[in-house]
């Protein structure tokens, strides 16, 4: 009789386990996420870890999203933007079971289609890219709009009237950037300039050094700001004895008192909702651009010495654009030769902004070594 029941009862216990086994996984993973089937994520850089820019940036926002998530990711740091480099990493991630690969910087973008096509069953996401295929995709942010915040605290702010924009390599990127800084500048201060050196590099301590020496010096910039990948110049100020505006990632820390505030990413917002729906088993075919509204771009804390009508501006106007009530180049703009470049009314679309733009509104002067 007991012989008989023993496989009923190990039946019961058996869909006992499984039944509170499910439920479990279900309450941890949010509804749609398998534990079972969690992708191998590849994540490619183009320097280090550490870094207190672009790079750590990036780092911070998938080392916290894959630990939110229980994901493991495999990562490559200072992977030249070559097809040799390249093709390299990738083959050792795919050879490392990666599904989803990540590749963090615009130079990989004109390589990665012709990569990724010895792959078609791995995902590639790349950052600020342009390029596109069956299974890559881009994602960015509307860094201009928390640019044309912290250009509002740089027009407080100076008084030289004289502001220094280290930039690196002259694409739509950079570009749009230094207008919408531009732009939030002459908003409260339009008599001030902005004086632009290029270093040709994403990341040159020796280019970034003379550049905000010059802007200094010749220029009498009394604050600096910059697209770089790390926070050197911030610390060029710091030794000179002016004030900045950092990039990509809150380094008040590493700088002290003469950081005014930094534009920076919150990328992990853009990592999580990718790797979600790769657990799903979804490939997220839609090129990736959200702003102030989604939370992926911002400004971090501003200093206690900004004139408090300056952030009440400042508010007022970040509000806005998160509701979409305003745009930063909303006509009407002229560029630096005086020529009308949007209307009264009118405003700079999407494709222009990421695609087309390179001029520079007015108040912009590009320097010469």
């Amino acid at each position: 009789m007991w012989k008989k029941l023993i496989p009923l009862f190990a039946t019961i216990v058996i869909g006992l386990l499984a039944y509170f086994l499910i439920e479990k996984i279900s309450k941890e993973e949010a509804g749609n996420l398998i534990l079972a089937k969690k992708p191998v994520i590849g994540f490619i850089l183009n320097g280090e870890f550490d870094e207190n820019g672009w790079n750590g940036a990036h780092y911070q926002a998938m080392a916290f999203s894959a630990k939110e998530l229980g994901v493991h990711v495999i990562y490559k740091r200072n992977v030249g933007e070559s097809p040799v480099a390249l093709g390299k990493a990738v083959a050792d991630l795919a050879g490392k079971g990666a599904t989803v690969i990540f590749t963090t910087s615009f130079g990989y973008s004109p390589l990665l289609v012709n990569v990724a096509a010895r792959y078609p069953k791995i995902h590639f996401y790349c950052a600020a890219g342009i390029d596109q295929s069956e299974n890559v995709n881009n994602y960015f942010g509307r860094m201009y709009q928390a640019r044309f915040l912290a250009g509002l605290i740089a027009g407080s702010e100076t008084r030289t009237r004289s502001i220094g924009y280290i930039a690196a390599i002259k694409i739509c990127e950079t570009v749009r950037g230094i207008d919408a800084f531009t732009l939030g500048v002459r908003m409260v201060n339009p008599k001030a300039k902005v004086y632009v050196y290029w270093t040709n590099s994403w990341n040159d301590a020796i280019k970034e050094k003379a550049g905000a020496n010059l802007l200094i010096d010749r220029y009498k910039a009394d604050i600096l700001t910059y697209h770089q990948n790390t926070s050197n110049i911030s610390k060029i100020a710091r030794t000179r004895g002016i004030r900045s505006i950092g990039y990509n990632y809150d380094a008040q820390s590493v700088i002290g008192d003469s950081y005014l505030t930094a534009a920076i990413w919150h990328w992990d917002i853009f990592y999580e909702d990718i790797i979600r729906n790769a657990i799903a088993g979804h490939f997220v075919r839609t090129n990736y651009w959200e702003g102030i509204d989604k939370g992926i771009i911002g400004l971090s804390p501003i200093s206690k010495d900004v004139d408090s009508s300056s952030l009440f501006l400042l508010d007022s106007l970040k509000i806005a654009l998160a509701q979409g009530k305003t745009d930063v180049f909303y006509g009407p703009i002229k560029d630096n030769e005086g020529k009308l470049r949007v209307a009264k009314g009118e405003n700079l679309s999407d494709d222009v902004l990421f695609n087309e733009i390179d001029w520079f509104v007015e108040g912009v002067q590009e320097v010469n070594p």
